[in-house]
């Protein structure tokens, strides 16, 4: 009888952890997934010239992939010739999925250069 007990006992706990178990996975996992997708390609004609980009109103998560060359970056106007900037080497990629911009702030747009003329930076954004 004791033996029968102890297996109800251990049978309804872990019926209840998993049961913990799964809504907190459910929950992490729908705060944690961005929604919308979208994919922006900024050619940077010319190389060592500042190309602006206005990041999309609601972007919480960035990616960005040099294609053609290595991509500097800032998110401050004139960082780059400031040396305020970091490097996105061609064939790598840059991302940071907790992003913060102000609506209309200093920091919603970013600043890139490309190190040869014709870089293009594959730039992938979600809401």
């Amino acid at each position: 009888m004791k033996n029968k007990l102890f297996l109800i006992v251990l049978v309804v706990m872990c019926m209840i952890t998993r049961s913990r178990v799964q809504a907190q996975a459910q929950t992490t996992s729908s705060t944690l997934l961005s929604k919308s997708p979208q994919v922006l390609n900024v050619l940077m004609a010319t190389a060592d010239t500042e190309t602006p980009l206005i990041i999309p109103k609601g972007v919480n998560r960035i990616r960005i992939t040099p294609r053609g060359g290595d991509i500097k970056y800032s998110w401050k106007l004139g960082g780059i010739d400031l040396g305020v900037f970091s490097t996105i080497i061609d064939g790598s990629c840059y991302c940071n999925k907790d992003i913060a911009l102000s609506a209309g702030g200093s920091n919603d747009t970013l600043y890139m250069e490309g190190s040869v003329n014709g870089v293009v930076a594959e730039i992938e954004v979600w809401r």
